[in-house]
């Protein structure tokens, strides 16, 4: 399975890949101070994104990749979330796709999100609606050139619509927190093949059309062995990664 960093052309394979894409990244980074640290942004014109953790002492505890992208999702976000191994400037939300602050879970499903600067918004408050732009990074990929050859597939994964999303990252055992994860199938409204412009690398990019609203994917060439067709349909798996507006 491809990297969340191969997913926007940064191959990183090492632990030395990750020091020097890091170092890379931060000399051409915008500076966020926060609470515990600082931020270091990263992005170019394809989208691609690195948010580089630094502490008190300005040492890296962390990067994670992201897509700044143009979809927009409207979401009731309920509680944050922390796991035993994330930094403290990790950050995760749990909410419902267009839920209201009044009304938080009569949205259209509850779902996970990480966000790579939450403790730059020190003022949320829970529950709240808040307007989102969500990224999802492909594990798993499958494109279909039409409807009828999306409803013609051989195995249909649980037997999805053409618009359907499942929220995987809610279904943990042994009281594990939950996951920014989840399967959905979707629209493709356009796509472009684009180059993260810290390495030279290609990646997809796919505005998809699912339930609940607009959502740019994300993936890595070898996950899209044809060529991406307008109108066309999208199956997979996905790592969810969103930012406040």
């Amino acid at each position: 399975m491809p990297s969340h960093f191969s997913t926007i052309g940064i191959p990183v394979t090492s632990e030395q890949d990750f020091i020097d894409i890091g170092q890379r990244a931060a000399r051409l980074a915008e500076r966020h101070k926060v609470q515990n640290g600082a931020y270091y942004c990263w992005q170019d014109e394809s989208g691609a994104a690195l948010w580089l953790q630094l502490d008190e002492n300005d040492q890296l505890i962390g990067i994670n990749p992201h897509f700044h992208g143009q979809a927009l999702f409207q979401v009731a976000i309920l509680t944050p979330i922390k796991r035993p191994h994330d930094s403290p400037l990790d950050g995760a939300i749990r909410g419902w796709a267009n839920g209201t602050a009044a009304a938080p879970d009569s949205g259209d499903f509850p779902f996970v999100f990480d966000l790579p600067n939450l403790a730059l918004h020190p003022e949320l408050h829970y529950p709240a609606q808040v307007t989102i732009r969500l990224a999802a990074f492909a594990h798993e990929l499958t494109l279909y050139e039409s409807a009828a050859a999306f409803a013609k597939r051989p195995d249909p994964r649980l037997q999805l619509a053409a618009q359907a999303f499942i929220p995987t990252g809610l279904f943990t055992e042994n009281d594990e927190p939950p996951a920014a994860q989840a399967v959905f199938t979707g629209t493709i409204s356009a796509w472009a093949q684009k180059q993260n412009g810290l390495t030279g690398q290609p990646f997809y990019w796919f505005a998809v059309e699912t339930l609940g609203g607009s959502i740019d994917v994300v993936a890595d060439p070898t996950l899209v062995p044809q060529e991406p067709v307008v109108g066309g349909h999208l199956e997979g798996s996905f790592w969810l990664t969103g930012t406040l507006l």
